[in-house]
């Protein structure tokens, strides 16, 4: 068993210059008993002021042995500020403290943590657990319906489709607590991992911020001078300790956004599902880390514009996925994946031009912000799922006679819900029946909402505009 004496030991100043609690915290142990400390106690000690420091530095001294990290430990005392102390200044004790603890070796084996002190951790911890005992509690978004806490999200698309735009209306959005796009947000600070353009960005910003009536100094996003490497090993570390440095002076991240992921990947290749991984790994583990949600910025794929460019993995680790498609002046932000909910409705934008300045020879400084479009204008674009499920309708009613032609005219497409479903579900990708099942009834209702099909009890049409009727063809 570790003594008191011996944590006082670990603590005690090796310089006149060091922590001014280290030199009290060796007179209290002259006195003070050696009694066993419950963790939980010593939190709600901490946290009404009593014997602050006796029990953080013991506190501190088993999470090091545990093999917490910094970012983890203070995260274990986040609500226990030190009587007279900023939470800066208590970030800096606790910090201090962790140092120690780790010059003085307690984070090797042959110092154990002292007798009696409870560490609800996963070492712990059994493995299994009955079903009745996982807590229930609802779900908690960053962005209602859309980006949930600590998830992995990612939204992609060709060049100039908005998903950039996308991406800092959602970081500004939560970053000041103002809605997006007319969706509740949870406020919380925001780290842009910026691949290239920090001007630009700037600007957008700064647009995004005189659009919605707002101090630019109030968006608290910080922003990288350059990408990060997620897959060097060096390059992650790097930022880890930035960002443990950046909370000790105020950060409180809940949204990480990587822009663009090409731009973070270093010199993989996309293609590979083990160099994806990787880069999927160290993405969970700065979630992981900082209770935080990442917000991947990705391309297209270069055949094939209704998916992200590159290996299948990413899409599997998704928990959400977007898709921004530009038709002239209209973007559609598209859920193309929501892993444990029902997909978030389709958003119809447009970007809006923002004046921020005027030059020394007279000509305007401008950015653009997203802005919600009139429907009928987005609607009449054809998305790319969109056509896929009309070319599933299409075979479907081709397969089961519902395909009327006049010589070589096609008038229309008829099938009913039952067929339609059977071929529709042959042709799904998704896992699980019940995933099916949702696949089916969101492309059912987008069609027949949007106007493309028409529908007479179980009986779904869709007409020829060759034969001079409404709706849409399939391109082949």
């Amino acid at each position: 068993m570790v003594k008191f004496e011996e944590m006082l030991a670990a603590y005690s100043p090796e310089k006149e210059n060091e922590s001014p609690f280290s030199q009290m915290m060796v007179d209290a142990g002259q006195t003070r008993a050696l009694v066993p400390l419950d963790r939980y106690e010593a939190l709600e000690n901490m946290r009404s002021g009593f014997e602050w420091h006796n029990n953080m530095i013991r506190l501190v001294a088993s999470c090091v042995r545990e093999g917490l990290t910094l970012s983890e430990t203070l995260d274990v005392m986040k609500d226990v500020t030190l009587p007279g102390y900023s939470p800066h200044e208590t970030v800096d004790e606790i910090s201090k403290a962790y140092g120690g603890a780790k010059r003085k070796g307690y984070d090797r084996a042959g110092i154990r943590v002292p007798e009696g002190l409870k560490t609800p951790t996963k070492q712990y911890q059994p493995l299994l657990q009955w079903l009745h005992e996982i807590p229930d509690s609802e779900p908690q978004f960053l962005v209602e319906a859309m980006i949930e806490e600590r998830s992995l999200a990612l939204v992609f698309g060709r060049p100039a489709s908005g998903k950039s735009f996308f991406a800092v209306d959602v970081a500004a959005s939560i970053s000041t607590g103002e809605p997006f796009q007319g969706l509740k947000v949870q406020k919380g600070d925001v780290v842009y991992i910026a691949g290239e353009g920090h001007r630009g960005l700037r600007r957008r910003f700064d647009a995004w911020a005189k659009h919605h009536k707002i101090n630019p100094k109030d968006i608290r996003v910080m922003i990288s001078r350059s990408a990060v490497n997620y897959r060097d090993e060096d390059a992650a570390k790097e930022l880890e300790e930035e960002l443990i440095e950046a909370q000790k002076k105020g950060l409180k991240p809940s949204l990480f956004v990587i822009d663009t992921l090409a731009r973070n990947y270093g010199d993989g290749d996309e293609n590979s599902n083990a160099d994806m991984s990787r880069f999927i790994r160290v993405v969970d583990s700065f979630n992981d880390k900082f209770g935080c949600a990442t917000l991947i910025v990705h391309h297209s794929g270069h055949s094939d514009s209704q998916r992200g460019r590159g290996a299948s993995s990413l899409k599997g680790a998704l928990d959400t996925e977007f898709l921004c498609a530009k038709k002239d002046d209209a973007i559609l932000v598209q859920c193309t994946k929501m892993k444990d909910f029902e997909a978030s409705a389709d958003l119809y934008l447009k970007l809006t031009s923002v004046e921020l300045a005027t030059t020394s020879n007279g000509k305007p400084v401008e950015s653009a912000v997203l802005t919600k479009t009139n429907d009928t204008v987005a609607r009449s674009t054809i998305t790319p799922s969109i056509r896929r499920n009309l070319r599933v309708f299409c075979e479907a009613a081709t397969e089961y006679g519902g395909k009327a032609m006049l010589n070589e005219v096609v008038l229309e497409y008829r099938v009913s819900l039952e067929n339609w479903r059977e071929v529709f579900y042959r042709r799904a990708t998704q896992d699980t029946a019940e995933a099916k099942r949702k696949a089916f009834e969101r492309a059912r209702k987008e069609l027949v909402q949007k106007g493309h099909l028409e529908v007479y009890d179980d009986m779904y049409l869709l007409k020829s505009p060759e034969a001079g009727q409404t709706g849409q063809i399939p391109d082949k």
